[in-house]
């Protein structure tokens, strides 16, 4: 069987009146405490992707990432990442990337 792999696609023709987030669990979650909060709760978030673990791998290369995970945490199923668009300054549209850690309490940076 292939991989699996999934995305959040999201359009619209307007700017919906409340802010959009963006979350994530594991498939099959095991209680509501494994949904996480991938964005801030504020911002208009969108067109989220799941990062594969090669790319996430590379980009954990990266001095701003490099002291947050490493490969190892990839193949083991540590860390994962998405990247999504989000609005959060001035309307300005960026992409942001969110590590989610799978400790023992799992949690998230963006």
């Amino acid at each position: 069987m292939g991989e699996a792999r999934g995305s959040i696609g999201f359009f619209a023709t307007y700017r919906p009146p409340v802010p959009l987030d963006v979350y994530s669990c594991p498939i099959p979650p095991a209680s509501k405490q494994d949904e996480l909060h991938m964005t801030d709760g504020d911002s208009y978030n969108y067109d989220a992707q799941v990062i594969p673990p090669a790319a996430l791998k590379t980009m954990l290369k990266r001095p701003k990432l490099a002291s947050e995970a490493t490969a190892s945490d990839v193949d083991s199923g540590r860390v994962t990442g998405m990247i999504m668009v989000s609005e959060r300054t001035h309307n300005l549209e960026t992409l942001h990337i969110a590590l989610r850690f799978n400790d023992d309490t799992p949690k998230v940076k963006v």
